[in-house]
């Protein structure tokens, strides 16, 4: 655990990877501070990872990243085609798209974005978007956590009814 002075403690069970690309380097900045803010409030771990140049993202897709930040106007590959690429190689990972085209909203639909903040709302948007993946993370935990139960469940049931026979 980690100490955070007289805030209290981290939650070292929940710890996140977050990857953020855009071509704005300022921008990157910027979004990347408000993320790590509202985990810390949260006594939150999250490790961030930048990118301006979605190449160099592409290269280093990995499965261990739960939630992608993505810019949808880039050169080069723009940020639907890495959210394309990204969940074919790794399907649980969130995508939240970062644009100040808003009207690209609809067609991100396709890759079934978490959420779709606009640059221009961000300060309004994000803790939205951030308390949004973290109950999904929640949720799914508890399904696996209910699922091993059940599968357990049955398989003591199994076994019972072969020591009755």
């Amino acid at each position: 655990m980690m100490g955070l002075g007289n805030q209290g403690m981290f939650d070292e069970d929940k710890r996140y990877k977050i990857v953020i690309c855009d071509d704005d380097e300022t921008f990157i900045d910027l979004l990347s501070e408000k993320i790590e803010q509202d985990f810390v409030q949260r006594k939150i771990v999250c490790l961030i990872e930048k990118y301006s140049d979605s190449r160099k993202l592409l290269d280093n897709i990995g499965a261990e990243t739960q939630l992608y930040f993505l810019d949808i106007d880039m050169p080069e590959i723009n940020g639907m085609e890495i959210a394309d690429k990204i969940l074919a190689k790794n399907p649980h990972s969130e995508i939240i798209f970062v644009s100040n085209h808003e009207e690209m909203v609809f067609e991100s639909f396709r890759y079934k974005p978490l959420r779709f903040i606009r640059k221009e709302r961000m300060n309004q948007e994000l803790q939205e978007a951030i308390s949004a993946f973290l109950d999904k993370k929640e949720k799914d935990t508890v399904r696996k956590k209910v699922s091993k139960l059940a599968v357990l469940h049955i398989s003591c049931r199994k076994k019972k009814r072969k020591a009755e026979y």
